[in-house]
């Protein structure tokens, strides 16, 4: 399994692939474990991490034991048991978020 960390930008023309950064995991978690620690170390824009609401329960603490800080976009809708792309976008937006922002979908 691969675990690859990808800076998410509005205007991708200002992604070059010289910012991606791949890992090899025997695990999601391990992958998970790996990125955080990774982030946490090398990445000197935010000590921040969002992940969705809900989340995996493994998420939390791994991302906290990599001294990473987490917070939460929205994701699930109750109502229509799928996703909720209004919240979302409107979670993830430059206003709600720094632009150095990492995020996990």
């Amino acid at each position: 399994m691969t675990c690859i960390l990808v800076p998410v930008y509005l205007d991708t023309n200002t992604f070059t692939f010289a910012q991606i950064a791949v890992t090899q995991s025997i695990s999601g978690t391990g992958a998970l474990r790996i990125g955080g620690a990774f982030l946490a170390r090398h990445y000197p824009h935010s000590k921040t991490i969002y992940v969705p609401s809900p989340t995996w329960g493994n998420h939390i603490p791994l991302f906290k034991d990599s001294g990473l800080e987490v917070k939460f976009y929205r994701y699930f809708d109750k109502k229509t048991v799928g996703l909720d792309f209004a919240g979302l976008k409107e979670d993830l937006t430059v206003q709600q978020i720094p632009f150095t922002f990492c995020a996990i979908f």
